[in-house]
């Protein structure tokens, strides 16, 4: 299993960064490695990580846990994009 970057790393702005900060973080580099406007070998991978950091970064409440616990808090939560995986076979 690969180790993840702090998700502040990833978009290159400080824990005390705004919404609209990450915002902005986002959308630049978002551009800058999409698929289909960059040619580089390691564009998708770098688009999919800046993608999951700021699902985590934009929302307060998985912000607050990820800002705790880390990747493991957010992860324990549902991870990013999850939902209620896992849960197929439980009966009340």
């Amino acid at each position: 299993m690969a180790i993840k970057r702090d998700y502040y790393q990833v978009l290159g702005i400080s824990q005390s960064a705004s919404g609209e900060d990450v915002k902005k973080a986002f959308r630049k580099l978002a551009l800058e490695y999409h698929p289909d406007r960059n040619n580089n070998s390691d564009a998708e991978a770098r688009f999919k990580e800046v993608n999951e950091a700021y699902q985590v970064l934009s929302n307060s409440e998985k912000r607050s846990v990820y800002d705790r616990y880390g990747h493991p808090g957010v992860e324990a939560n549902g991870g990013v994009g999850k939902g209620f995986e896992g849960f197929e076979n439980f009966s009340g």
